[in-house]
């Protein structure tokens, strides 16, 4: 939180393990150029090491005596206030070490085999390289104006660096320190995650509002749409997914890697700007300028990874929507609400309005609740839905259920139910049909889903959303067909 000056670490079920001040005696940690008492530094983006017992942060700019032409967003060159990245130790949660980086840095990157640092150093267009034994730069490496992302080859060798003030892709030998440019990507390229097995390269482009997916094999590349403001993105562990924030729209995207396409649309926060996950338990965690982390749970995810905790023992499975609010960690924060950005900008003024606050409840070990408001998180009783299985396994014989197709002008099902047990499904599609609605059932990998209606555009199934969860007091999402 570069704003608060602080790191805040949670556990994966939102509990606040520690909140620790970016405040540094740049002396005592062998800076001997920097005699001031204290220094603030400003938190930007963290990476772990040594199986999670290290926290690497980078700061956006250091504040106190000998610090005084900092760097900003829209700085290019070499004059500005170097940067440093902290050390912290994740079992005492105290700053251990500092390291000399170049002006404004941003991202950091680890390698696999935990050798080597590099760290995007926005305002003097550079890279650094830091020595993972020695724990100090070794080598800065100029990339061109603005660069932000950064994905590291498996085997240590590459470096992929995002140019955001550019179309391009800059590509850095880490042995040889020798620069080479993917041309072309789009404008404003900010994050960059590469496959398993480094043979594609995808990127979201800020300000074309895009997402490119490059096949370093080939050099052929493919992109698909997405909401204003891509930023940062995550790929799911079976590489079959991406999921990225998109800024401006309030929302954040999953996206068929194979094919490009966005498969779900799910609104957040104001302005997310963070994204990561909890995989084992099919959680997304997207964190808003807001002043606030939302924990999504991505229940087709946990489907397809075959996760059993996931169904209900009653066998009323997945009554909730395809992603909603799980827990947000408990604290109270601090609200900026940042200007529009510029093409290239990435991070907004910092001014703080003291009297901008909000209240973020956490509900313990609950894994599955609605979605609520930000200061109250309501749990989700499947008990209050059962129903009765009172009809015979001949029912199936009877009843018809519409496979996924596209049929014009049924395109968007409103999913009201998801079942396990067939004969539940055709039980409460009665009950619906009861309600007044052309309730029909749909097959769906190992689920009967109940539709209450269908319509022809996704606006218009969205719109009727509230009204028809309302009237049946249940939860779903919208199914395209």
């Amino acid at each position: 939180m570069m704003y608060r000056h602080t790191i805040t670490v949670y556990d994966k079920s939102g509990k606040l393990l520690a909140k620790i001040s970016d405040k540094v005696n740049l002396n005592q940690l062998g800076f001997d150029e920097y005699t001031g008492d204290s220094y603030l530094g400003g938190p930007v983006e963290a990476a772990f090491s040594n199986n999670g017992k290290t926290l690497w942060v980078s700061n956006y700019n250091m504040i106190g005596t000998g610090f005084d032409n900092p760097g900003c967003d829209g700085c290019n060159g070499k004059s500005y206030d170097p940067g440093f990245v902290y050390k912290i130790n994740m079992e005492t949660f105290q700053i251990e070490k500092a390291i000399k980086v170049g002006a404004v840095p941003k991202y950091l990157a680890i390698s696999k085999d935990e050798k080597i640092m590099v760290v995007s150093n926005w305002s003097s267009g550079d890279i650094s390289i830091v020595d993972m034994q020695q724990e100090t730069e070794i080598k800065k490496v100029n990339v061109g104006a603005h660069p932000r992302g950064v994905a590291i080859s498996s085997d240590s060798k590459k470096v992929y660096v995002t140019v955001m003030g550019s179309t391009k892709i800059a590509c850095v030998n880490l042995a040889t320190y020798e620069v080479t440019y993917l041309e072309n990507i789009g404008r404003s390229p900010r994050h960059a995650i590469l496959s398993a097995n480094d043979s594609l390269l995808y990127v979201s482009l800020n300000s074309s509002n895009s997402l490119v997916k490059y096949n370093l094999c080939t050099n052929k590349k493919e992109s698909c749409t997405t909401n204003a403001g891509p930023r940062t993105m995550v790929l799911s562990p079976d590489q079959k997914y991406l999921y990225v924030v998109n800024y401006f729209a309030n929302t954040f995207s999953k996206i068929r890697t194979d094919s490009m396409t966005v498969v779900e649309v799910v609104n957040t926060g104001h302005h997310p700007i963070g994204i990561t996950a909890n995989w084992e338990d099919a959680e997304i965690w997207v964190a808003c300028y807001e002043g606030k982390i939302e924990i999504f749970k991505d229940f087709h995810l946990a489907e397809s990874l075959n996760k059993e905790e996931f169904i209900f023992e009653d066998e009323l499975a997945l009554f909730l929507s395809l992603f909603q609010p799980s827990i947000s960690p408990t604290e109270t924060t601090r609200v900026v609400k940042p200007a529009d950005n510029t093409a290239i900008s990435d991070t907004p003024p910092t001014e703080l309005k003291d009297d901008e606050v909000t209240e973020v409840v956490v509900i313990p070990d609950e894994k599955i609740v609605p979605k609520a408001s930000a200061n109250t998180i309501s749990k989700f009783d499947p008990k209050k839905y059962e129903i009765q299985n009172t009809k015979s396994q001949n029912s199936k014989q009877t009843e018809t259920k519409i496979p996924v197709t596209s049929n014009g002008a049924c395109a968007y099902h409103v999913i009201v139910g998801s079942f396990s047990i067939y004969d539940n499904a055709v039980s409460f599609k009665s009950t619906v049909q009861k309600k007044g609605y052309s309730a029909v059932l749909i097959e769906g990998k190992g689920l009967t889903y109940v539709s209450a209606a269908c319509y022809s555009s996704r606006d218009e199934a969205t719109g009727a959303i509230s009204s028809i969860y309302s009237d049946l007091d249940v939860k779903g999402w919208v199914l395209k067909n």
